[in-house]
């Protein structure tokens, strides 16, 4: 069982399980931390997280949301 979270903290880099197929509906908003890593001449897997998979992946979540908040009242 996978439960969706609200946020996600990723350290050091964006993670593309993060931002690609149900990693970008499950992991809510990604918060990054920087930790000092050198990162120069890297080039990201995912350069875009806010394509229309993204964008549909976080309409689901807020939907998602709102039917548990219903279900809570």
């Amino acid at each position: 069982m996978v439960l969706p979270a609200e946020t996600t903290v990723t350290f050091g880099a964006v993670k593309a399980g993060l931002l690609l197929g149900r990693g970008a509906e499950l992991a809510g908003q990604v918060r990054l931390i920087e930790i000092g890593l050198d990162l120069t001449g890297i080039t990201p897997l995912v350069e875009d997280a806010t394509g229309p998979a993204q964008k549909r992946a976080v309409q689901k979540r807020a939907v998602q949301k709102r039917a548990v908040q219903k279900r809570a009242v």
